[in-house]
C-alpha cells in the first residue's frame, strides 16, 4: 500500500502485495489481502452478472453490493449459476482454512507448548487463495467481454 500521510492506497496488485507480505513474514496480512481480493472479485462477478435493463446504472446497487460479505457473495453466485458447486466448496474451504489459521495464531494452550501454524497448512491456504482470486477475476472478465460483444 502507498502512504501519502493522510491516505493509504494499494501500490501493487493484491497478489504481489500478498507475496511481499508472505516473504517478509507478515503471514496474517498476506492471507487477509487474498481474502479481501477474492471477496472483491466475487462482488465484481455478481455485479457483472446482473441481468436485464439496468435503470440508473450500477449506482443504485453499488453500495449494497459493497456491504455484502464473502460468504453471502459466494452463496448468491451459486444460486444464480455463476459458480459451480465445486467452486463454491473451494471458496468455502479457503474461507474456513483462513479463519482457522487466523485463530491458530492466537492459540495458547494452558499446559502445552504451541509451536504455531504449520507452514505447509498455511502454504496450502495461501496458494489456494491466489488460484481462487485469479479464477473469479477471469470469470468476471469473461462476463464483461460477453456483454460488450452484445
Amino acid at each position: 500500500m502507498k502512504n501519502n500521510k493522510k491516505f493509504i492506497k494499494w501500490k501493487l496488485h493484491p497478489v504481489e502485495h500478498a507475496r511481499d507480505a508472505y516473504k517478509n513474514g507478515y503471514f496474517l496480512e498476506a492471507v487477509q489481502i487474498l481474502h479481501g481480493w477474492i471477496e472483491a472479485k466475487l462482488r465484481e462477478l455478481l455485479m457483472m452478472s446482473r441481468h436485464g435493463n439496468i435503470r440508473g446504472g450500477y449506482s443504485e446497487i453499488w453500495d449494497i453490493a459493497e456491504e455484502t460479505g464473502y460468504n453471502y457473495l459466494a452463496r448468491a453466485l451459486l444460486i444464480i449459476g455463476k459458480i459451480s458447486k465445486k467452486e463454491y466448496k473451494e471458496l468455502q474451504e479457503f474461507n474456513s482454512l483462513r479463519n482457522k489459521i487466523v485463530h491458530k495464531f492466537f492459540h495458547d494452550p494452558y499446559d502445552k507448548e504451541y509451536k504455531g501454524v504449520p507452514l505447509k497448512d498455511y502454504d496450502r491456504v495461501f496458494d489456494s487463495g491466489i488460484k481462487l482470486g485469479k479464477k473469479m477475476g477471469n470469470r468476471s472478465e469473461a462476463v464483461l467481454h460477453r456483454r460488450l460483444k452484445g
